[in-house]
């Protein structure tokens, strides 16, 4: 026990009535590392220009309506079907209406009946039924409107500088209604 006890006291920590207990530097030194790692995840969040290269349609869009799905033989979580109406094209071709799934996980992207919003998509593997699944990273430049004035204008200028980009979808389009 004796051995052990020093062994561990060599990395901080004691052995002190058959308690570990942790001393303060070391416990420092391990809030700092964690707060580093977390760091390195945030900068790890897409650029507005790495976004819209690696997206198969950006667009600016009104929530119409919000429909709940269960969890199906598919593997997908549950989560919610958000119909879309496309009001400005910025990349890609997307139907006037367009269907996001967002999963009941914390990578969920909640959004407003009635709200506008920037969307960066793409599809993920797999389909529903009858389409493919697109969703938007939670993580990415995704988001209102009236709180992404600055990502909007970029993703404008990027359309300007490669206007005929417009991509295909090896036949498969995404749902033009919100049902499967």
């Amino acid at each position: 026990m004796q051995k052990a006890g020093r062994l561990i006291s060599a990395v901080g920590t004691t052995l002190e009535g058959g308690k570990m207990r942790i001393n303060k530097a070391t416990l420092a030194l391990g809030l700092l590392l964690l707060a580093g790692q977390a760091g390195a995840f945030c900068e790890s969040y897409p650029d507005v220009r790495q976004e819209y290269r690696e997206s198969e349609f950006v667009f600016v869009a009104k929530v119409l309506s919000e429909e709940k799905v269960l969890p199906g033989p598919e593997g997908f979580f549950d989560g919610i079907d958000y119909r879309l109406e496309v009001i400005e094209e910025l990349r890609g071709r997307p139907p006037h209406t367009f269907t996001v799934f967002s999963e009941n996980s914390s990578g969920r992207f909640p959004m407003d009946k009635g709200a506008q919003y920037l969307v960066f998509t793409s599809r993920t593997l797999g389909t529903f039924a009858d389409r493919p699944v697109y969703t938007i990273s939670y993580f990415g430049n995704s988001g209102l409107v009236r709180e992404k004035k600055a990502a909007l204008a970029l993703a404008r200028k990027l359309k300007k500088s490669a206007p005929n980009q417009h991509l295909q979808l090896d036949g498969l389009q995404p749902s033009a209604s919100g049902h499967r």
